[in-house]
């Protein structure tokens, strides 16, 4: 018995040196902890740092690890802000409007909803859980589409950028434009990015709630987790004095959003519009790492029902572009990759953890949020004032700098190195971006109406398009040309080098940003390209061509439009089994029957 004691002996001994080793030399293993005095030092100039390299003006970031808050703070550059603003300052309390964000939030609502359901789940097809019949291009799409479908991002359907941006239809009538929508990828087959779709969503909320989506979201998740300063950017960001005032850049000034360019977002509320501050982001994110539990420790949801939302539906496309991949070596030292969609959420892996995030864009704010499930940290932060490229590159490296803090890691970047490894993140992405914008050539200015090689009046008009509405030409004043599409999509028309072809400018108005920033004036201009059916110049324009509309293919309205045959509208194909080889079959064997007769 003693000799097997001391033969235990050395082991026993190891043992504390072993974990001794792996504390010094293995950090990413240790529990994580409360930031010292010495890292929340270290985190302040780094995000100081990346705002002056990214040139923002009002930023917000929360941490939560070790079942607990971490850090909360806002940080300004007084340079930007309006006087009202810079007495009271940024704070943890300031609101800053989240975008696409959103979409983990009324996901995790669905879950909500739905565990209290016997005969539903993200399964089941959206009609029967609405009760209502939903029409979209394919009669397979129509009937099968579900929840996961739309919340992962896999509907294979346009998303239809303009129509939330210019408010080009009411949601009523975006509902029954749906039908028409462009199919752009086969349903189920690959991520196409679709917000639009979440109007459905937002209907499925209100059939399992009982109540409107904005009074679901207030009752589940703000309310019971003390989310006291969020709400909808469409309906209260404007009239709060704690909301962060959006910016953007133009001919190297800062020029404040119109609250009125965020109307649109009513049509897709459920996947843009929630608003918050770093303290309710703080509780937002310990809630889903407690699973279910609010910061009192209260069972709010079933860990069941959170973790529903992390499941992996579909595979992001690796295709070297930043903001669907992720960013790898040799651009950052350290892998932040973003690898399939799960439900509201992307999953994706950092130092070899997997996590979770969802990020999002409005006009004049960006936001990220990455939690890291099987450590329970999680990092948020948002901003105004940036866009673009150089916006992404800035919110994904303070994500990062602040999980390595979390993880008691040595961070990979060292504060003097920001704006270099930004800039180069920032032209990966914008090479990225590039690369995937319309095929049409950038002409230059033209600039005189008596050059054109038909008369200004043949361009006028009222032209359609099934799915986008209505756009109509017409003359301002000054005899230019004018285009406008939905309530706030105004345009002049200016000449450009090549024929038929014109080169929008926003008129001032709540899209004065869209052809006029930094961001949109990097992909080149907008362009209203003119043609008819035989590229004649002596027959009369019968459609006008606007590639900036959506984000995945160009769209045409024409003056004479041809409604879809409804054989086009429901056929019978899209992911569905082929029916060919089983009708076949059936014929041959109908045929030896009849023969043996």
């Amino acid at each position: 018995m003693a000799s097997t004691w001391t033969s235990c002996l050395p082991m026993a001994l190891l043992l504390p040196l072993l974990f001794l080793l792996l504390s010094v030399h293995l950090p990413y293993f240790a529990r994580a902890a409360r930031l010292t005095h010495d890292n929340q030092a270290r985190l302040d100039r780094f995000v100081r740092q990346v705002m002056h390299c990214g040139d923002i003006q009002a930023l917000s970031v929360s941490l939560v690890g070790d079942g607990g808050v971490v850090y909360e703070r806002g940080y300004d550059d007084t340079r930007y802000l309006p006087p009202g603003l810079k007495r009271r300052g940024i704070g943890k309390d300031t609101v800053f409007c989240l975008g696409g964000s959103t979409q983990a939030f009324t996901s995790v609502l669905l879950a909500t909803l739905l565990d209290t359901q016997e005969n539903h789940t993200m399964d089941s097809p959206v009609h029967q859980i609405t009760g209502s019949t939903y029409h979209l291009p394919g009669h397979f799409r129509t009937q099968r589409i579900n929840l996961k479908d739309i919340l992962g991002m896999r509907t294979g359907l346009s998303n239809m950028d303009i129509v939330a941006v210019a408010k080009g239809m009411d949601r009523y009538r975006l509902m029954q434009n749906l039908r028409f929508a462009p199919e752009v990828r086969q349903f189920r087959d690959e991520t196409v990015y679709n917000e639009v779709l979440f109007s459905l969503a937002e209907d499925a909320a209100r059939a399992l709630g009982g109540e409107t989506w904005y009074q679901l979201m207030r009752q589940h998740i703000f309310t019971p987790l003390g989310m006291s300063n969020a709400g909808f950017v469409h309906t209260d960001a404007q009239d709060s004095s704690r909301v962060a005032p959006p910016y953007l850049k133009f001919r190297g000034n800062h020029h404040p959003v119109p609250w009125d360019a965020y109307k649109g977002q009513e049509v897709v509320a459920a996947a843009t519009s929630v608003c918050a501050s770093a303290s309710d982001m703080s509780k937002w994110m310990h809630f889903i790492l407690s699973g279910g539990k609010t910061l009192n420790n209260q069972q709010l949801v079933r860990e069941k029902a959170i973790q529903s939302t992390f499941t992996p539906v579909q595979t992001r496309a690796n295709d070297l572009n930043p903001r669907t991949s992720g960013f790898t070596q040799p651009t950052t030292q350290v892998s932040y990759t973003r690898e399939s969609n799960a439900l509201g959420w992307i999953k994706g892996q950092y130092r070899g953890y997997s996590f979770m995030s969802q990020d999002g864009s409005l006009p004049g704010y960006e936001s990220l949020s990455t939690i890291l499930p099987s450590r329970q940290v999680g990092a948020f932060t948002a901003f105004t004032g940036q866009a673009g490229a150089s916006a992404y590159a800035a919110k994904v490296l303070v994500n990062m700098f602040a999980l390595d803090l979390l993880l008691h890691g040595e961070p990979w970047i060292e504060i003097e190195d920001v704006c270099d490894v930004m800039s180069k993140m920032t032209e990966l992405t914008q090479e990225a971006d590039s690369s995937a914008t319309s095929h049409y050539p950038r002409p230059g200015y033209a600039g005189r109406e008596d050059e054109l090689i038909r008369p200004i009046e043949d361009y006028e008009g009222t032209y359609r398009n099934y799915a986008f509405g209505d756009v109509v030409v017409s003359r301002n004043e000054s005899g230019k040309l004018r285009l406008q599409y939905g309530e706030f999509g105004s345009y002049i028309l200016h000449p450009s080098m090549q024929n038929d072809t014109f080169i929008m400018q926003a008129t001032q108005g709540p899209l004065w940003y869209s052809t006029h920033v930094e961001e949109f004036r990097q992909k080149g201009p907008f362009l209203a390209i003119f043609s008819n059916h035989h590229n004649d110049p002596s027959q009369r324009v019968e459609t006008v061509t606007i590639p900036h509309f959506a984000r995945d293919m160009d769209p045409e309205f024409s003056k004479n439009p041809t409604p879809p045959r409804q054989q086009d509208v429901d056929h019978l194909c899209d992911s569905a089994p082929s029916l060919a080889p089983a009708v076949g079959l059936i014929s041959a064997v109908l045929a030896v029957l009849i023969l043996l007769c």
